[in-house]
């Protein structure tokens, strides 16, 4: 889920101008599109090489208003596609993509 204005920035395909958003409050101005999510990461093995991954999904849009803070919010339906751990203590969060055969 992103903010209308970031789907409209990246020029995401639309299919739907109308979608309720339920969840993070009730948000009738909801859309959908198609879209890729890229994720990128620096090589542990080799210096400067860097990793592209990318989940294509469909992207709901909303006024996300009363969250000032953020653009947007990754979903289930993304990270469905890796392993994520988070350290408590630290607060380091990782991300390993697990890869379909």
């Amino acid at each position: 889920m992103v903010k209308h204005s970031i789907a409209e920035k990246a020029g995401l395909k639309l299919i739907s101008e109308n979608t309720a958003i339920h969840g993070v409050g009730v948000d009738t101005t909801g859309k959908t599109y198609l879209g890729r999510i890229s994720f990128v990461s620096q090589s542990r093995k080799v210096e400067g090489v860097q990793h592209l991954m990318w989940i294509d999904a469909q992207i709901v849009s909303g006024s996300l208003h009363d969250i000032e803070i953020l653009d947007g919010l990754i979903g289930r339906d993304v990270l469905q596609h890796f392993d994520l751990r988070i350290n408590g203590q630290s607060g380091r969060s990782t991300l390993t993509y697990l890869k379909t055969n």
